[in-house]
């Protein structure tokens, strides 16, 4: 009985199948956490790219407001006050345009985007 006990204490077959499965859950994890990474890059650039949009549109939308001399200078979301230069540029304009274009909600003091009925 010992004898048998000892074999099989000393049997060391498929002890490096612990180690495989292991490293293979490491390896997922590795690349789930590559993978998360790019998918914040890539959104975080979308974000940035509908911010400048949703900018330069609302200057565009606002043309009849600015000094009229926009196409042949910076002068775009600026007007001339009392021989001032001020910022004639809404925040809740850009925020709108950019709910509008990117298909986001106003929900409290965030922006939420749906899927269907869970924020995406």
């Amino acid at each position: 009985m010992l004898n048998i006990l000892k074999r099989i204490w000393n049997d060391r077959r498929g002890s490096g199948m612990i180690l495989a499965v292991g490293l293979i859950i490491l390896l997922f994890a590795c690349a789930a956490a590559i993978i998360e990474s790019l998918r914040m890059n890539s959104m975080a650039q979308k974000i940035r790219n509908e911010v400048q949009a949703a900018t330069v549109e609302c200057c565009a939308e606002q043309y009849t407001n600015v000094y009229n001399g926009i196409r042949e200078g910076y002068s775009g979301s600026y007007k001339n006050r009392e021989g001032s230069w001020s910022e004639d540029l809404s925040q809740a304009d850009v925020y709108a345009q950019i709910n509008k274009d990117a298909g986001t909600q106003q929900d409290g003091d965030s922006v939420v985007k749906y899927a269907g009925t869970s924020v995406d």
